[in-house]
Parts: structure tokens; sequence; C-alpha cells
């Protein structure tokens, strides 16, 4: 039964001023659908009903480069039905990979298109109806709601038919509005959605909003319904080499008649460039508009908007394009975010310019320069390697870079190394809310998955306390656990050869192993299974019971993959074949942050109810693999971090250090590759982090005694340690805002407040302080017991 979603005007009005509001904040893009009192022909040709639909062709390939071959969009509605045109540019059209499928077949292994619709806008928990089509015409379609619940069993009456002719295919579609829960067209004139294409001549995933896999729901465009708008072929951005200036070259195509259409460019808020078009009916009217380059040398997202002749609608607002700043004669940057103290920093140095260069090194709230150097520069790039003996202390620190007067600055921070403490595992056993306990002692695993045995001293180096194998033979998991313990760190190893189905059910499966390993001081856990299904879970949950019989001293674990939308009875039934959830959620680019705490409060919840017989490991990404996923950037590394802990974790993994396949193929690569090298610094300072504060994060969660206002996307917890309280804090918005903490009922007297690694202090007055917090920040108060 379809539920169907009845909005009043009012509100569906609202809903679009959101879009609208949305859209030129943080440029969201927007396309139309023309009304149409016609009906097209859904029979895969163009007819002429089609020429008064707006068209797009601006796809874009995952990783925002253009695609070899053009793809092209058309929108139409009418009360029914929303029509959808795919024309598919194929110079390769006897390589074309079709074949006649049964619907909810594997269309998406051949020539297909692919596109979700989301019929609120604006929701923080969107419900997206995802349709493929492959270049045959045979169909198959789910049910995605937030953040990545997929639902393959939903069914809707929609048609498809495809055409091929030797320069291409085209597809035409008819989705009824009652297949998206509406009544017909919604009252607030728009949905929201996004428009892809799968080529397989030539491999090549592309759509109109570039970012994350064809199932992220948010990632996605506005569909504006609308009467008469006007398409647009392109926009192509460019921007020149040598003075930055930048360049938008697109035709715009009104298929009703003459009308006057506002063009406008705008980056980070401002204006950049503005021209009004006379377009002609029926006509394509090349435009190209041109501009100097952002102001801000750091670069800015840039996005052509297409305005009615009164500057009141919006009809088109481009994908941002993220345009270089201004060149500068100097520019400076790191080579790691951060280093121990006294290895030697190296700064990169970029000029245009011929000079002597003059670099002084300040840490950050002293004027004193502790380091300095000068050399003569002549245009080009140069490594400059610091004397790390200077720079010893602990903190923040700013190099200043001065050529003919020209000053850069670039920072860096020296944070201590990671000291775990060694241990040789005798047993390993669950404690308190379901603290991991090593030799009875509390241990807070910070795990890396797929390093190799020659890996294992950077992983130490890096402040990794565990490693995990993969499935290997008996022989080799003795080397790596030798090779861990050489390197004072453990190992989590896996169990099947990734086998899954009887082969779980199998005490032979894993006597030899587990026989062979359990004694190694380096064992800290068995890894059953990857990512089990949840069919699997009998068969899974005999195996768990052999291992326990074969080796009663250590605990399991098992990834939990997509498993948001599961009832409470499925993760519970996991919890019967594990000691440990593990839950791994990628949001870089398939989820919202915030989906990490809402993953890892489900997990604590059954630990929980399970009487903390059960533990949680959160597993987060440090790869790119695309078209899905994409490696975190420094600060969203670090709230990830501490959204699970702050929602319960007990320990973290870490997937993955190498990727040899995906890196081989071209499409991804692991936290090891030389492109890696900032962001693997930074696990230098979180690592450094943890190791200092696991004692608390491991204690028993005191009383919750803080209140933050504002709260709207804020999450922290208070942990107690022996000597402080420690107040971790994480803003998941992506607007800066100022918080105050303050007491509930004043229990902790006014006193100096550490911001923990970040080397100041903020003073508590009347059991409350303030602070600042950019987008995804996350600080750390320690606050000191008398």
């Amino acid at each position: 039964m379809v539920n169907r979603i009845v909005l009043t005007a009012v509100s569906c009005a609202l809903l679009l001023a959101t879009c609208c509001a949305s859209l030129l904040g943080s440029q969201m893009p927007l396309i139309c659908a023309n009304y149409t009192s016609t009906p097209p022909s859904i029979d895969g040709t163009i007819g002429p009903e089609w020429t008064n639909s707006p068209s797009y062709d601006s796809f874009m390939l995952f990783n925002g480069n253009k695609p070899s071959v053009p793809t092209t969009l058309r929108l139409l509605y009418d009360e029914k039905n929303l029509y959808i045109l795919y024309r598919c540019t194929e110079p390769k059209i006897k390589e074309l990979k079709t074949q006649p499928r049964q619907h909810k077949g594997d269309v998406w292994r051949d020539d297909s298109v692919d596109f979700f619709l989301i019929p609120v806008p604006g929701s923080t928990t969107p419900v997206g109806y995802h349709f493929i089509a492959n270049a045959s015409g045979s169909t198959y379609n789910e049910k995605i709601s937030y953040p990545r619940n997929i639902d393959a069993a939903w069914d809707a009456p929609w048609k498809a038919v495809a055409s091929t002719d030797s320069q291409g295919w085209t597809l035409s579609m008819e989705i009824p509005w009652s297949a998206l829960g509406l009544a017909g067209p919604p009252a607030g004139g728009c949905i929201e959605g996004n428009f892809g294409r799968v080529r397989k001549p030539v491999p090549e995933n592309s759509a109109l909003y570039p970012s994350g896999g064809f199932q992220n729901i948010n990632n996605k465009v506005v569909i504006k319904l609308a009467k008469s708008a006007p398409g647009i072929q392109g926009p192509a951005w460019s921007q020149d080499e040598k003075d930055g200036r930048l360049n938008a070259e697109f035709s715009l195509l009104n298929p009703f008649r003459q009308d006057t259409a506002q063009l406008e460019v705008r980056g980070a808020g401002a204006r950049l460039a503005a021209k009004n078009v006379n377009m002609i009916g029926g006509k394509a009217v090349p435009v190209k508009l041109s501009m100097p380059a952002p102001d801000n040398p750091e670069g800015c997202p840039v996005q052509l908007l297409v305005k009615s002749s009164n500057g009141k609608d919006i009809y088109f607002a481009s994908v941002p394009f993220m345009a270089a700043g201004a060149k500068k004669d100097l520019a400076l940057d790191v080579e790691q975010l951060y280093y121990y103290p006294g290895e030697n920093p190296v700064i990169k140095v970029n000029s245009r310019v011929t000079g002597k260069l003059e670099l002084k090194v300040v840490k950050k709230g002293s004027n004193n320069v502790v380091s300095k150097k000068e050399l003569v520069l002549k245009p080009g790039a140069v490594e400059v390697k610091l004397n790390g003996s200077d720079i010893k202390s602990e903190g923040d620190y700013t190099v200043i870079g001065t050529v003919k007067g020209k000053k850069e600055t670039i920072g860096f921070g020296i944070v201590p190394p990671a000291r775990w403490p060694r241990v040789d595992v005798k047993n390993v056993s669950l404690g308190a809310e379901g603290t991991i306990l090593v030799n009875g002692s509390p241990y807070f695993p910070v795990d890396m998955y797929h390093a190799l045995v020659e890996d294992y001293p950077d992983m130490a180096y890096l402040g990794f306390n565990t490693v995990s194998s993969g499935w290997n033979t008996l022989d080799v998991l003795l080397k790596e656990l030798d090779a861990a313990h050489a390197n004072g760190i453990l190992c989590n190893l896996g169990m099947p050869d990734r086998g899954y189905g009887d082969r779980l059910a199998k005490r032979e499966t894993y006597k030899a192993k587990v026989e062979g390993i359990k004694n190694h001081p380096a064992l800290l856990l068995y890894h059953l299974v990857d990512e089990p299904a949840v069919s699997f879970y009998p068969t899974l949950e005999k195996g768990y019971r052999y291992i326990k019989e074969l080796d009663g001293n250590h605990l399991q674990y098992c990834t939990l993959p997509n498993f948001m939308g599961y009832p409470d009875y499925i993760i519970d039934s996991a919890g019967r074949n594990r000691d440990i959830y593990a839950p791994d959620i990628y949001p870089f680019d398939c989820y919202p942050v915030t989906a990490v705490s809402d993953g890892m409060r489900i997990c604590t919840a059954a630990a929980k109810r399970a009487g903390w017989s059960k533990g949680v490991i959160y597993v987060g990404p440090c790869f790119e693999w695309l078209p899905t996923y994409r490696m975190p950037k420094p600060d969203e590394l670090r709230l990830v971090t501490y959204l699970a802990v702050i929602n319960g974790t007990k320990g973290l993994s870490w997937y993955s250090y190498r990727e040899p396949g995906l890196e081989k193929a071209g499409v991804g690569y692991g936290l090891h590759m030389p492109c890696a090298t900032k962001i693997r610094s930074c696990f230098k300072r979180l690592n450094s982090e943890l190791c200092r504060l696991y004692p608390a994060i491991c204690a028993p969660t005191p009383a919750q005694v803080f209140q933050a206002k504002p709260v709207e996307g804020l999450e922290f917890v208070l942990k107690e340690g022996r000597d402080a309280w420690y107040l971790i804090a994480a803003n998941t918005d992506t607007k800066a805002k100022n918080i105050t903490f303050s007491q509930k009922e004043k229990t902790i007297s006014d006193r100096q407040v550490e911001v923990f690694s970040e080397y100041r202090s903020l003073k508590m007055a009347g059991g409350a302080f303030t602070d600042s917090f950019e987008p995804y920040a996350v600080h750390i108060y320690k606050i000191s017991k008398p």
C-alpha cells in the first residue's frame, strides 16, 4: 500500500522557500521540469512534446571531471506523472552492454541510467525512491531511507522504453506521482533528486550532482516544477592559469518564447558577475561570462544562477565549481599537519618571483621566533626542511614566509607520541559498559585494517596499538602475531577464508587456526566474518560457539553493515554471534556525519539490553574508493572519532591502510599512499589524544551535570578520569557557533578549564564557560579535580 503524503499549499510554499534559501546559502543545485498539457509518448524517442522541456547536459564524473561523452536530461510533468528522458551519446555503440532482464534484475550491470527522487524537500531524514533502467528498457527500483537503509522489496508501476541508433541510445520514462506517495504534483512546486548514468564501453559513472554513489540520497538537486523554464546546455567552466580569470560558457534555450534571463555568478556569498540575456524562443543563445578570480587566495565554490526577468524565480543553479583564488607570488604548504618533537618539519614553497625568502617559525600564543631560515628563491617549487631540534615543545606553530614584501603563513602542530601500555595477552573480557579488558585492565584498541607485516613499525609510529589481519593461513597468522608483538602492538585475526554459508558452521574451519594461535601474547580479538548478511546469522552463531569452546579467553567481533533500518530484534540476534558489535559507517560521501552517532546509539543500546555482555567498536573510513567513498578531511576524521566516543565506543578500527586492488585499478587508495600524507599525520594527534584519554573513556560514565546552549547540532558527554573530568563536545553543524556550557546544579566550583590538546584555557564563572566552535570542530575540556 502506498502511503500518500498530503501537503498544504502553505507548508509546501515554506518548503520551497527553504530550498531556495538553502540554494543561495549553500549552493544547492536546481533544475526545472516544465508542465505539459499533452503527455509525451513513452517510446524511447524524442517526440514533439519534449521540445517544450528544459534540457540539461552538465553531467560530471564522481571525481568532478567532465565525462568523455555527453548525456542530456529532459523533464516534464502533468497532474498524473513526472516524465524523464535521457539521451546518452555513445560513440562505441557496438560495444554497448545491455540485454532484456526481468524486472528487478541486475540492470546496473549494463549501460543504464540511475536516478532517485525525494518527494518531500528539505527533510533532515529524507526518503528517496531509487530507479534504474538499462539500455534495453529493463527496470529496477527500491526505496532508500535516511541515512542509507535499502528496501529492495518496494515496487512501483513505472514505465521505461529504450531505443538505440548509431549515435547512442534514448530512454523515456513515466513515474506516477502516486508511486512517490503523492496525490499529484506537490503544491509547493519542488521535489529533490539526482540523475546519473552508468557507461560500460568506457567505464564511467556520471551524475548531475557528482559527489557520492548512486544510492546516496544526501547529495541531490532541487527539481522545481515550472510552467515555462528555459533549459541550459553547460556550463563549461575554465580558469586562466596565469591571472586566474574565471570563465563560464553555456547556451540558454527557451522552448516557448522570447524572454529575458538574469544571469548571476556567486561565490562565498558575493556576486562575481551579472548579465541580462535576451532569449529567442526555440533557439539556443550562446553566453559567455568572464570575471576575475575570487579574492580569497584559497579559492571558493562558485555557482551560476539563471533567474526570471524580474529576478524572483530561479530556473537553474549549477553544481558549484571550485575556483582557484587569485594567483599569489608566494604560496606555502606543509608536508604533514603534525610532527613529533625533534622531527624536521618540511615546508613546501611555490614562488612566482625571484628573491630572498625569509622563513620564521613562531609558536602560537608567543611572539618568540623559535626557528629561522633564509634562502634565495627562483620561480617554481622547492621544499625546505626546518631544524627539528629548534622545535621541540608541544603546541601549534605558524610559519611566516616573506619575499619582496609578500607575506604568507602556514601552520603545523607538534604532538607527543602515543605511549600505550605494552601488554602480553592472557585473557580478554568485557567490563563495565562494554569496556574491553585485557588481563583485567581496560584496553582501548585503536586498530588499522590491511597493514602488511612490513607496515607494523609504521603503525606503532603513528600511535596505533592494534592491527587487523586478513583471512590468512595459520603460518601467515603466526608471522603476523610475532611481528605485532615485536612492535608492541596487538592483532585482531580473521578466522575463515571469507567463507560464508556452511563453512561457518563447521568446526574444522576454525580448529587448527584457533589452537595454533590462542596462546600467543599478541592476540586480541577474533574477527569472525566481515559484514555478514542476516541470512548467515544461524550458521555464524554455530561458528561463534565453536570458537568459544576452543578458546574462552578471547572475544569475537563482526563488522555490521547497513543496519540502521533493522528492528531491535535483528540487532539483538547479531549479538548472539559476536561479543562486540563493529558498526562500519562511512559517511564521506554516503551518509551525513550524524549517522555515526545514530549507528553508535543503536549498537550501544543493544549492548545495554544485553546487560553489557557486549561491547562496541566503531569502524571508520580512511580510504578512497570511487565512485562511492572518499578520503575524509582532517576535521571530518577528528569529528567522527569523537562522535563515536561520545556515543559509547570502546575502541576504534580504521579501514584501511592498503588497498592494492583499488590502487591498481586507479579507482581508490589506502592511507599509505603519498597523496594521503597529511591525513595520515592526523593520526599522530588523534592517537596521542586517545592514549591519554582512554582511562576516562573506558571508565563508567558519570552523571551528566552539564547542559549546553544552543544545543542544536552539538553532541557532548562528560567522562571522569582519576584526576580530572573531561567534557568532550562536537559540532556536527556546517555553521560556526558560540556554545555556553553550564552546570544543571553547581557541583563543580569555578576554576580554569584547560582545552585539551589545544594549548589554551577558559575561565569557568558561575559554573559556566563559553567557547567558539567552527564547523565540524571538536573541543575537549579538561576540568581538574581539586
